[in-house]
């Protein structure tokens, strides 16, 4: 079975808080430990890679990629 990506996925056991668990479940809805330790492992992943793609915007705004969107007349007909 594949993961992001198609990466492979781990069957781990892994001892985890259950009062930190149940307020991750309530955040996330999920109904089962096991969703719930998958939603918040993709969030993590998901959170990171977007802010890896504001970061290079950022830098691109910087570098002055976008000064042309300050006029309108630039890019509306």
């Amino acid at each position: 079975m594949g993961g992001i990506m198609g990466a492979l996925m781990s069957k781990l056991e892994i001892e985890v808080d259950d009062e930190i668990l149940a307020e991750v479940a309530s955040f996330l809805g999920t109904s089962s430990p096991e969703d719930t330790v998958k939603a918040a492992l993709l969030d993590v992943y998901e959170g990171k890679r977007r802010l890896e793609a504001f970061g290079r915007l950022t830098e691109m705004a910087e570098a002055g990629d976008f000064d042309h969107l300050r006029d309108k007349k630039n890019y509306r007909p």
